[in-house]
């Protein structure tokens, strides 16, 4: 067993495996939409999380770089989050889905990250031009022991050039004219 870096031992066939849990600085285990911090070694139930981050201004938001594109973490650093603890090696899926509405020129693109700006997989895309676009990013990535989060990250591009990107949402920052109307990260897991 560890706490911390402290690691204790006991004697073979003196003690069961039951689960992990993570604890926060104060002592306290959460279980909510958002955190899981129980894993079971036995009789594991299917458990979904679920965010729906809210846009902010890139300027103070965690990003990276991806194919000529820099995507920012949607909601702000540790905002559009969702973080559980693994006790075992496990298969973890998540789904981001984006309902916008691109101004003429301009598409969206989204992904989700593991663990940081370096775990992320793939992008998806919405369509250019007015109208609604639904982008829909399934990625399933297997993951070891310990504590995990996924993150959605999103990006406005205007017009063809891949280099013009503007982190914010809305009609007072350059990017799109309309608000996208929803995002949605999930989570989906054994517990």
């Amino acid at each position: 067993m560890r706490n911390g870096a402290t690691t204790y031992t006991m004697p073979a066939r003196y003690g069961t495996l039951v689960g992990t849990i993570v604890m926060s600085a104060n002592g306290q285990v959460t279980w909510t939409k958002t955190q899981r911090g129980i894993w079971n070694e036995y009789n594991r139930l299917p458990a979904t999380m679920e965010k729906c981050p809210g846009y902010s201004n890139g300027a103070s938001n965690t990003s990276f770089t991806t194919n000529s594109t820099t995507l920012i973490e949607a909601n702000g650093a540790n905002n559009g989050r969702v973080s559980f603890v693994l006790g075992d090696v496990q298969k973890v899926k998540a789904s981001v889905d984006v309902f916008c509405s691109p101004a003429a020129s301009d598409y969206v693109v989204t992904t989700v990250a593991w663990d940081g700006i370096g775990g992320a997989t793939k992008q998806g895309w919405s369509n250019v031009g007015a109208g609604y676009s639904k982008i829909i990013l399934p990625d399933t990535s297997i993951l070891s022991i310990g504590s995990h989060y996924a993150a959605m990250f999103l990006a406005v591009l205007t017009g063809s050039s891949a280099s013009t990107i503007w982190s914010d949402y809305g009609g007072y920052k350059k990017g799109m004219t309309n608000d996208p109307m929803t995002t949605f990260l999930t989570v989906e897991l054994e517990m």
